[in-house]
């Protein structure tokens, strides 16, 4: 099981990353740059479906443990 703190870090420094390639595609006309950026945003998104699902897990199993009816 995946921490939803440490995907969460992963998924803030990827979403950096793509700022920044979208920045230098920016300042030096590259499109192969920009595309870059593109992906690599991409992977943000695919990344924080993942920190949600790692977060739904958590809270999940905080729920069963903390039931009293049964």
């Amino acid at each position: 099981m995946t921490s939803p703190n440490r995907v969460r870090a992963v998924l803030i420094g990827t979403l950096v990353v793509a700022l920044a390639l979208s920045i230098l595609a920016k300042e030096t006309s590259s499109s192969f740059v920009g595309w870059l950026s593109f992906a690599v945003f991409l992977v943000g998104v695919f990344l924080y479906f993942q920190w949600r699902r790692a977060l739904h897990n958590v809270r999940k199993g905080d729920e069963a443990r903390t039931r009293t009816d049964q």
